[in-house]
Parts: structure tokens; sequence; C-alpha cells
């Protein structure tokens, strides 16, 4: 199966492209879009899956000893201290983007788009050939297949 992904520029575009999609026969169960806003109504009851791009959790150290504390007075450096990194997390949209099944190398100028405020949708089809005009004729900058 493959994916069509296009950058709208706005809310308006990618509902635009969910009623083309539907009138061409596709589920609009099967479209994914990143967006820095929350989804407008229209978008959240059409069934499309929306991820709203965001920060990744931040990781955490977890100190081996207490720095002047109430549990003791280590000195760092001196006392030996020990660190865990908690694993790095993706943001959703990246998490997304990669689900999707779009190349490292290419998430970026998506996520560059998402920043810059557009929309980013991803259609999971087997019939590529026939969505991607879809997506260029609801107003898509941009149209990619992977």
């Amino acid at each position: 199966m493959s994916v069509v992904v296009g950058i709208f520029p706005d809310h308006s575009a990618v509902s635009k492209l969910v009623d083309v999609l539907k009138a061409g026969g596709f589920d609009p169960a099967d479209l994914t879009v990143i967006s820095s806003d929350d989804a407008p109504g229209s978008l959240v009851s059409s069934g499309v899956e929306f991820v709203v791009s965001g920060e990744a959790e931040e990781s955490t150290l977890a100190g081996g000893s207490a720095l002047i504390t109430g549990q003791g007075q280590d000195v760092p450096g001196i006392d030996q201290m020990r660190y865990d990194v908690g694993a790095y997390e993706q943001t959703p949209a990246l998490e997304t983007l990669s689900d999707l099944g779009v190349p490292d190398g290419r998430t970026d100028d998506y996520m560059e788009a998402v920043d810059r405020g557009r929309c980013v949708a991803g259609l999971r089809t087997s019939e590529p050939a026939k969505a991607k005009p879809m997506f260029s004729a609801a107003g898509a900058n941009a149209v990619d297949v992977f």
C-alpha cells in the first residue's frame, strides 16, 4: 500500500480534499492530517485522523544522590553521582510521518511546513495514481507518493 502526502495552505484546503476524496470513492478514515492548530469541527466529524504537532516530552535526569538537600550534602564532582537519561521521544507529528512511511530524509520538509502554519495530509491507498491529482485539485502545493 502506498501513501500520498501533500502540503496544504490551511484547514479549508484540507476540508476540500476530504470532499474531493469522498466524491472519488476514498474513505476519509484513511486520511491523516498533521497541523500546528486544533482541527475544526468539520474535519473532526469527517473521520479523518488529526494530529496536532507538538514538542516531545522532555527527558528527565534521575540523580543518584541529592545535592544539598535534607537527605545529605553531596558535592558534585567529588561524590559519586549517576544519571539515567530518559529515552528520547519524537513529537507526535514526527511519529505520524514515520507511520505514514515518509523517509527520514523528507520529514524535515514536512515539519517545516507544519511549523509555518500549513497542514500535511497523508492518504493510505492502493490507488496512488488516482489520489495524487485529487490532492493537487484540493490545493496541495507539493504532492509525493511513498
